[in-house]
């Protein structure tokens, strides 16, 4: 075991053994490690922290709070230590001690008790490194970092030099200035929610550089001049990523680092779209860089970060935006490289203003950076003549059923799922549902038809099924709609494709699968744009290749049929096999 781990386990064993959190303890923690580093002259009448015992500590303990805390009026640290027991904090104490003559020093001592105090808010150690070195500098200037998820990174940065942290909470503000105290680190941490940047953005920024983690899932009343050149009203509300992105980019002299779900990037409506162009023309987006997954504690959400340069801000003509995944980096300087360095590499890509623009102002790195299979696939439609996939077929979105209201008349619908997917054909779907009769009208255009083809567009990306008749057609069966996941093309009168068969087996080919993989956005639930989908190129195959395709798939059919009438074949054999053997005992 590492001497740093075992150190760890040590002090984890002795908060277990007390009853108490890890959150509950980091403060005494803190307090512990500041007088274990205090000099004769800080620590004042306070004896060594080696020499007391736990009996004076807890008679002194309110003096001690006083002389390590840096605002010992906070209630919440004079009297954490009232739930310990004598033996349980002896036993912290001892933990402490050996901590120290294991040879770890404060900062990692610091480090660990920053993680036990801010867990729900310590990002992961890939994230963080990547994020540090994106500010970090040999003499670094002043940096600032808020909020609390920006605590792991802007301790690492106050190595260098000063940073400034703002944190949403009293407790965290207190321990983080206790540790920073006890480890010489210049760290001056304020108590300030994201609303209160709005005042900031009139004055001069302060930094030479800030880190901004705006809270995910929030919504903020709408305040501010600069958001009604973003379509929002005095009255509206915002989400707390938006709101984060439009103040965090002001808030420092050179470049500014906001950090967002992927959600927020791929959304391409017409609020969310005039808001990032709003970033890009006005507050000088100029890169967006995916993030390692997991950098929320125990959250699978995908995360990446706005990069905005205030300098560049005046040339959006002349630049294009840079795209960079940085999801497998793991060195703390590759990261500032790919947003650097001038040209472009496999995971840095420069896109134009405007085909950004194009595309709706969906920021989605994914969309951009493309893996090797990926690209070859792109690079190969790129060599063809193609055509929109809008332009192939109708493509329609299923609605969620209208509910009754009242006493109306029902009737039976089923519905469609993923799992009724199988070999790229529509099983007779298992799953009913009831709707108002005369909700027919509403939902007629995707009840299906035979002919349909569906495609998965939410959760599993990029299933495909063809419709076939037995479905659709059977005698006295309810009509078919589809789960909301799964889109409709039908195809055009006098399309370019000339059977629905030849469409599946298209989307449901290697090339287009992986374009599609790519195309996904979604903060937690990968979904993909049905624009997206519109403009997904087809090939315009001559008759002769598509009656070839359809002759292939015929021979593939007849494959599988006798590969189930060979199974079905084994089954009976080992069942032959095992009745054998049973009559042979009897």
């Amino acid at each position: 075991m590492k001497i740093f781990d075992q150190a760890k386990w040590l002090l984890h064993a002795a908060i277990r053994d007390t009853g108490l959190n890890l959150s509950n303890s980091a403060s005494v923690a803190a307090i512990l490690l500041a007088w274990s580093q205090a000099s004769s002259a800080s620590r004042g009448d306070l004896p060594p922290f080696a020499d007391v015992s736990v009996d004076y500590m807890l008679a002194q303990w309110e003096h001690a709070v006083q002389t390590f805390v840096p605002d010992a009026t906070i209630s919440e640290v004079q009297t954490s230590w009232k739930p310990w027991s004598q033996t349980a904090l002896e036993q912290f104490r001892r933990a402490m001690l050996s901590a120290l003559s294991l040879g770890l020093t404060a900062d990692d001592l610091a480090a660990m008790i920053l993680e036990m105090g801010a867990a729900e808010a310590w990002i992961s150690p890939q994230s963080a490194t990547l994020l540090t070195g994106l500010l970090w500098r040999e003499k670094l200037a002043a940096v600032r970092c808020g909020l609390s998820y920006a605590v792991h990174v802007a301790w690492r940065l106050a190595q260098a030099g000063p940073v400034h942290l703002d944190v949403e909470s009293v407790a965290l503000a207190s321990l983080v200035r206790t540790l920073a105290r006890a480890c010489s680190r210049p760290l001056t941490v304020e108590v300030r929610s994201l609303p209160d940047f709005t005042g900031e953005v009139a004055r001069a920024p302060e930094f030479a550089q800030a880190l901004l983690f705006p809270p995910l899932g929030m919504k903020i009343s709408a305040q501010g001049s600069t958001l009604g050149s973003a379509g929002f009203r005095a009255d509206d509300t915002l989400t707390s990523e938006a709101y984060g992105a439009l103040w965090g980019a002001r808030l420092a002299q050179g470049r500014c680092f906001v950090v967002v779900g992927n959600g927020f990037l791929f959304r391409t409506n017409s609020r969310e779209a005039a808001l990032k162009q709003v970033l890009i023309e006005q507050h000088g987006l100029v890169a967006v860089m995916a993030l390692p997954r997991g950098t929320y504690p125990r959250s699978g959400v995908a995360m990446s970060v706005l990069v905005f340069d205030q300098a560049r801000a005046d040339s959006l003509s002349e630049r294009n935006l840079r795209f960079i995944d940085a999801a497998g980096i793991e060195d703390q300087v590759q990261g500032l490289d790919l947003l650097t360095t001038a040209t472009p590499s496999r995971h840095a890509v420069d896109i134009p203003y405007a085909q950004v623009r194009e595309s709706g102002f969906n920021l989605s790195v994914e969309r951009y950076v493309l893996d090797p299979e990926a690209q070859a696939s792109w690079n190969m439609l790129e060599s063809r003549d193609t055509v929109r996939l809008a332009d192939v077929a109708e493509i329609f979105r299923p609605q969620a059923l209208p509910k009754a209201s009242g006493e109306q008349s029902m009737m039976a619908v089923r519905e469609a799922m993923l799992a009724d997917i199988q070999d790229g054909y529509l099983l007779p779907p298992q799953r009913t549902g009831q709707t108002p009769a005369t909700a027919m009208r509403k939902i007629e255009s995707t009840i299906l038809r035979e002919g349909d083809v569906l495609l998965s567009v939410k959760g599993t990306i990029g299933k495909v099924a063809l419709v076939r008749g037995d479905v659709t057609n059977a005698a006295d069966a309810p009509p078919v709609v589809p789960a909301q996941s799964l889109l409709i093309l039908r195809l055009r009168k006098g399309s370019p494709i000339n059977s629905p068969e030849v469409l599946a087996r298209y989307l449901g080919s290697p090339m287009v699968q992986a374009l599609l993989q790519r195309q996904a956005g979604g903060t937690s639930i990968p979904n993909v744009a049905i624009g997206d989908i519109k403009e997904l190129p087809v090939p315009m195959l001559d008759p002769a290749a598509q009656d070839n395709i359809l002759d292939l798939v015929r021979e593939h059919e007849r494959l599988q049929g006798e590969i189930a009438m060979l199974r079905r074949r084994m089954d009976d054999i080992q069942a032959e096999i095992s009745n054998t053997i049973r009559q042979t005992m009897v």
